[in-house]
This record gives structure tokens, sequence and C-alpha cells, in this order.
């Protein structure tokens, strides 16, 4: 399987959306102080997170084909 644009595209756009989800719970925790929420969810436990999302969407997304 080679790597094409729309292939590199999806990934990045799940990995993207998956942080931005993380961040916005993030948010909602800490009460709307977004200067926290941030550096929450970029420290090394917020893109556990993330990756954590993200698998599960990519393995959402096998299940359901």
């Amino acid at each position: 399987m080679s790597v094409t644009p729309y292939v590199l595209g999806d990934i990045l756009g799940r990995l993207t959306f998956s942080w931005v989800l993380v961040a916005f719970i993030y948010l909602l925790v800490y009460r709307s102080r977004w200067k926290i929420a941030l550096k929450r969810s970029l420290w090394p436990w917020g893109w556990i997170w993330v990756l954590l999302v993200f698998v599960m969407g990519i393995l959402g997304n096998l299940v359901h084909r």
C-alpha cells in the first residue's frame, strides 16, 4: 500500500481532530482556562490520550468496513 496524499491527509486530519477533541475535554475539565488546557494537552499524558483516541478512530473505521 502506497502512501498517497489522500491517505496522508486522512491520517493527519484524524490526528489533528483527536488532539482538538482532547484539548476541548481538558478545556471543559479546567473550566475554560485555555492556557492550562493547552499545556495539559501538549504534555506527554495529553499525547497519550490523543494517540488513544486516534487509534480508537482508526479501529472503529476498520471494524465498520
